[in-house]
């Protein structure tokens, strides 16, 4: 099969979290901007030098979240307050700012969702 050149926009990966307590892990959809690679160097360097928060990301790349229900088994609408919400759990947080890198560079779970 040959590699067609073409623009995406965005990818689906998967945001897979050890909740404390629970025996499996739960599995969340999270859809990432995604960026030219010179533009996501300069992100992730800007990242690791303490330019850009994992709030500014979230803020700036985070497009949806699937797979988040309440306690009631509810499923919750994506909005940037149940972001924020969401990266008040620890857990959570790490999760999902590991799933921006895996979008950006192409990991496994994006080569699956395109």
């Amino acid at each position: 099969m040959a590699f067609v050149l073409k623009k995406i926009p965005d990818v689906r990966v998967d945001v897979t979290v050890q909740v404390p307590g629970e025996e499996k892990p739960s599995v969340a959809v999270a859809r990432w901007r995604l960026h030219a690679f010179d533009d996501f160097k300069a992100k992730a360097d800007a990242m690791s030098r303490g330019e850009i928060g994992d709030e500014q990301l979230v803020d700036d790349d985070l497009l949806g979240l699937e797979g988040i229900k309440d306690e009631d088994g509810k499923d919750l609408p994506f909005s940037a307050e149940l972001a924020h919400q969401l990266m008040q759990i620890t857990a959570f947080r790490r999760s999902l700012i590991a799933s921006w890198f895996n979008a950006q560079q192409g990991g496994a779970e994006a080569a699956a969702k395109n």
